[in-house]
């Protein structure tokens, strides 16, 4: 058994493997891992895929792949393939085909929220809103906030109508975590509203509509 061992595992790569309810039937090596986004602990289990001889105790492993050799004080120990974890670590979800910028912030977004930083991850979440309408707004020098922005599209912008409504809740949301000196947000519930804004935002705006150029340029393969 490696119950002693400890891996600090990176988020994005740790959320593709299985999560198990109990330990795995048939599973002898495991250790207590942390994910570096949520920094939770929990139980990782993995297979060995060698027979060297070195002991295995204590090691870190900043980039976990599917298959790595594991170190202790600079020395191979041995190779493995992890398995999974318990509990499944928590995933962060970004809807794809949105541009980088708005990725990142995003991302942070849903790392303040899987390390419960309520209050940063709802400003994190405006930021991600902000980048991602900031292309569609014109570039005039009059509308510089989110507030601004927003309101910008709520009055001129093809928006459908259900976002239309929602942005004065965003901007009430947004505000708050930015500005509020005597309360935080403290709990998950509280910022559901403008990260399910911000994920169907940002899906409306980017993600839908690549998806459905590359269903055309399917078609026009499959007619060729």
């Amino acid at each position: 058994m490696t119950a002693h061992a400890f891996i600090e595992i990176d988020q994005p790569v740790i959320s593709e493997w299985p999560g198990f309810q109990q330990k795995p039937k048939g599973q002898t090596h495991e250790a207590v891992g942390r994910c570096r986004a949520c920094k939770s602990l929990m139980l990782v289990y993995f297979e060995i895929l060698d027979e060297l001889s070195y002991a295995v105790r204590e090691f870190s492993w900043p980039q976990v792949a599917a298959d790595v050799t594991l170190t202790t004080f600079s020395k191979p120990v041995r190779t493995v393939r992890f398995l999974g974890t318990i509990p499944h670590a928590p995933r962060a979800e970004i809807p794809p085909h949105i541009p980088a910028n708005v990725e990142r912030s995003f991302l942070g977004a849903e790392h303040a929220r899987m390390a419960q930083l309520w209050t940063e991850a709802a400003a994190s979440y405006g930021k991600a809103i902000d980048r991602g309408i900031t292309p569609l707004v014109p570039d005039d020098g009059k509308r510089r906030t989110l507030g601004q922005k927003l309101y910008w599209l709520r009055e001129n912008g093809n928006l459908a109508q259900p976002l239309i409504e929602w942005i004065g809740v965003i901007l009430e949301d947004r505000n708050f975590a930015a500005h509020d000196d005597d309360r935080d947000f403290e709990s998950d519930e509280e910022i559901t509203t403008i990260r399910d804004f911000a994920n169907i935002l940002l899906t409306y705006l980017y993600t839908m509509p690549k998806r459905v150029e590359i269903a055309r340029g399917e078609t026009q393969a499959e007619d060729v």
